[in-house]
């Protein structure tokens, strides 16, 4: 898939506005429905989603369907933008299921005098439901901060919005594993008379400790003006092309870093010698995954819940790094960890600017996923390749 930044003619004498407002949405893309509990456990995708977009926004955000967005965008900047050119691939690879979802908007505001970028790569394990709704509904949330996001002004305000996304967005994840919970244990109830008991997924799980396992990676990437922010929580790794160099964007976060070993074990996690978070994930920070984390499913208290989040084991605190751009960058490489088991920071870059050289510029990321596959990987294998004019 391709997106390409089309320059206008559109001019304004106000070009110190940092976005224009949020459109309004119309009644045919947000509705609001009345959820029926007791059918949660047989919902499908889209009610799922449907109930995430009203724990997110208070109603129902229509979103389109997965990898239905046309080959060119259409939208027409007064300002030429920083990043004028992106593809994107995705491959399952050899496992039975697909658990990695990307997304990318050339324009995410919908603003002409300020449009900003956006690309997101998700790497789900255990299921793809939270990596699915991340992909259809983080960049959502963003939007709602509109008014206040401005990524090329202010660096701590911009830090501080992300942060509070990426946890708001977990909260509203566990609010459905509430939701979920007080239904099965009401059918449960309907059906045998007797209460039902939490299960125990695994040794650490204590009462009231969730057994959801699905949980998802998170790196975006959104560049505009001369800036670039990147928000990340796992594996999911973003590399600048600076001058012909690889420069990594991103830490990953994972058992095996020494920083992240040493917090877990401060919040009364465990990590194993090969580590792995309780002998199971091989990252320290992600969205879901609940059975990791200390909220108790049972009771629900946003105070609590709030304070809860900082001190989790499998942490949703993003990192976020702000980066100026300069002339001599020439593209970043967002992919899933299916990329990165098999190729170092350094070959990404050399095969991109490559490809880029023979001109096969518009297929890069699907020459690079393939290449990775081709290298060994056996993973979920996703890229996306932005290009800098």
């Amino acid at each position: 898939m391709i997106y390409v930044a089309v320059e206008s003619d559109y001019s304004s004498e106000s070009d110190d506005e940092s976005f224009d407002t949020l459109p309004e949405v119309s009644p045919s893309s947000i509705c609001s429905k009345k959820r029926q509990s007791s059918e949660f456990a047989v919902l499908g995708q889209k009610r799922v989603l449907d109930d995430l977009s009203r724990h997110m926004f208070g109603v129902t955000v229509e979103v389109s369907p997965k990898n239905k967005r046309p080959c060119s965008s259409d939208f027409r900047f007064a300002v030429q933008p920083q990043v004028v050119f992106c593809c994107e691939s995705s491959r399952r690879n050899s496992r039975v299921t697909m658990e990695d979802f990307v997304t990318v908007e050339m324009n995410l505001f919908g603003s002409e005098r300020h449009p900003v970028f956006y690309a997101g790569v998700f790497d789900g394990h255990n299921g793809n439901s939270t990596s699915e709704v991340l992909h259809r509904l983080l960049h959502e949330s963003i939007k709602t901060r509109v008014d206040l996001f401005d990524p090329f002004t202010e660096n701590e305000t911009t830090r501080e919005i992300l942060n509070q996304v990426f946890l708001e967005f977990d909260l509203a994840l566990l609010r459905m594993e509430r939701d979920e919970y007080r239904c099965n244990k009401s059918n449960v109830l309907r059906r045998t008379g007797k209460p039902v008991k939490l299960r125990r997924a695994v040794a650490s799980v204590g009462a009231g400790r969730s057994t959801s396992c699905s949980g998802s990676t998170a790196t975006i990437v959104l560049v505009s003006r001369d800036k670039a922010v990147i928000a990340w929580v796992g594996d999911s790794r973003a590399v600048l092309c600076r001058n012909g160099v690889a420069k990594r964007l991103t830490r990953d976060h994972k058992g095996t870093d020494a920083l992240e070993r040493e917090r877990i074990r401060t919040c009364g996690g465990m990590v194993s010698s090969g580590g792995r978070l309780y002998h199971d994930l091989s990252i320290s920070r992600a969205f879901g995954s609940f059975k990791h984390k200390f909220h108790d499913i049972t009771t629900e208290d946003t105070i609590v819940d709030a304070a809860i989040q900082l001190r989790n084991p499998l942490l949703c605190v993003p990192e976020i790094e702000i980066v100026d751009i300069q002339t001599t960058d020439e593209f970043i490489v967002i992919a899933s960890d299916g990329v990165w088991d098999t190729l170092s920071d350094e070959q990404v870059a050399s095969f991109i600017k490559t490809q880029v050289q023979i001109g096969n510029k518009n297929t890069a990321a699907e020459l690079l996923v393939d290449f990775a596959i081709a290298q060994g990987s056996t993973d979920n294998v996703s890229a996306v390749c932005a290009f800098f004019y």
